[in-house]
């Protein structure tokens, strides 16, 4: 896999799990009653009304932190809301965050091993044409081309070679 097959990969996981606690926030905090549900403009209105904007509040508390969104509905008595909030920082913002720096600086360090292996055999190369070679096989064209010709195969022996 290459590094957009495995980010991508990780990308598609951490939006289902976005949509599975924007889901259950909607699920618990949504208001019953049909005067709670108009729309005003009030800093308190309730995000949880539509899924549309529970999954905009679930995204905007993973990505600062901040639990706002839900501040209203913190308290003492409503245990599964706590659970959830708990549960919520530890596997969204510790776990999962903390698991894609570390896929990305892995993959960084592979595509900076590759370049240096890449860079070793070079100098390795290097020093072979310059110093086990003698002038006589440095200057044949057959060894070292001074243009490189590619010919097409026919496409019935392509497919076959890939096969």
């Amino acid at each position: 896999m290459n590094t957009i097959d495995k980010v991508l990969s990780f990308l598609i996981i951490f939006g289902f799990i976005i949509l599975t606690f924007a889901h259950a926030l909607y699920l618990l905090l949504q208001s019953t009653s049909e005067i709670s549900q108009t729309s005003n403009n009030d800093s308190n209105a309730n995000m949880f009304n539509n899924f549309g904007s529970a999954t905009l509040a679930a995204f905007f508390m993973i990505i600062t932190g901040d639990l706002t969104p839900v501040s209203l509905w913190i308290s003492n008595n409503d245990t599964i809301l706590m659970l959830l909030i708990i549960l919520f920082s530890f596997f969204i913002l510790i776990y999962l965050m903390n698991l894609f720096i570390g896929i990305l600086s892995n993959l960084i360090n592979d595509t900076n091993s590759h370049a240096s292996y890449l860079a070793l055999k070079r100098e390795i190369l290097r020093e072979i044409e310059l110093f086990y070679l003698l002038p006589h096989q440095r200057r044949k064209n057959n060894w070292f081309p001074n243009i490189f010709f590619y010919q097409l195969l026919n496409l019935m022996t392509i497919k076959n070679f890939i096969n």
